[in-house]
């Protein structure tokens, strides 16, 4: 029994075991793109959480963040290592933009790429801050649905999350904060809906208390349900039952 116990631990079951950061995978292939969209220096915020919960999917996160350096003994282990880090280093490249990407093909190790990357765009100054409240303050529905308008406002919000966010506390205050932000949410979309919208605006902003920004958002599409509905014709209605009967 001893001897299967230390089968268990050796390298190679290590490295055949999907649990270990050292798997990996067949699916997983270095040319992978993680992130949805490819960074091209704006966005930063938006694109590494993308990036992380691709990595963490693939329990890779542990070669960027520093939780997992390179042994210093074990030349197979250190083989796989470095196995891995540069497939994590080839999903960063593929993810980001040719000229982003040029500039970082010689760092050695993923974590390094992922700090330079931290260093150089996280560090957002005033000139962005007023960019994205910018278009914030500019988006309106227009000639968007309401599920582009709203997605595009989501957008909006992350990136200004990213670049400030609410400090975390555990004090009363931290809720009352939050329900501030929420209904903030609720006013811009409210107000950037098109006219068509003015009596289910009116009716939302009479509840007491004002719903959450996926609730408002959830009456909106009820309201066009409807609206569907109603606009159908009496013939097409009664050709529809015609239908269901034959």
């Amino acid at each position: 029994m001893a001897e299967k116990s230390d089968a268990s631990k050796t390298p190679a079951n290590e490295f055949t075991d999907p649990l270990s950061p050292f798997y990996v995978h067949p699916t997983n292939l270095s040319t992978q793109q993680l992130s949805s969209n490819v960074f091209d220096g704006t966005g930063f915020g938006s694109w590494r959480r993308s990036m992380l919960i691709g990595l963490s999917v693939k329990n890779k996160i542990g070669f960027v963040d520093g939780t997992l350096p390179k042994p210093t003994s074990g030349a197979t282990k250190i083989r796989q290592w470095e196995r891995c880090n540069d497939m994590v280093i080839s999903w960063i490249l593929h993810s980001v933009s040719s000229e982003i990407a040029n500039g970082l093909l010689y760092t050695e190790t993923a974590k390094s790429i992922w700090d330079e990357l931290k260093e150089r765009f996280e560090q957002y100054n005033g000139a962005q801050l007023y960019q994205v409240q910018d278009q914030l303050n500019q988006a309106s529905q227009g000639s968007d649905s309401s599920s582009a308008y709203f997605t595009k406002l989501k957008g909006i919000w992350e990136e200004l999350r990213s670049i400030k966010p609410i400090p975390s506390c555990t004090c009363g205050a931290h809720a009352t904060i939050m329900k501030h932000e929420e209904d903030q949410k609720v006013i811009k979309f409210l107000m950037g809906l098109n006219e068509s919208y003015k009596i289910v605006r009116g009716n939302i902003l009479m509840m007491k208390p004002i719903p959450s920004i996926n609730g408002v958002y959830s009456l909106l599409i009820q309201e066009e349900k409807q609206r569907e509905i109603s606009s159908q014709s009496p013939l097409n209605v009664e050709a529809s039952a015609m239908a269901a009967r034959v």
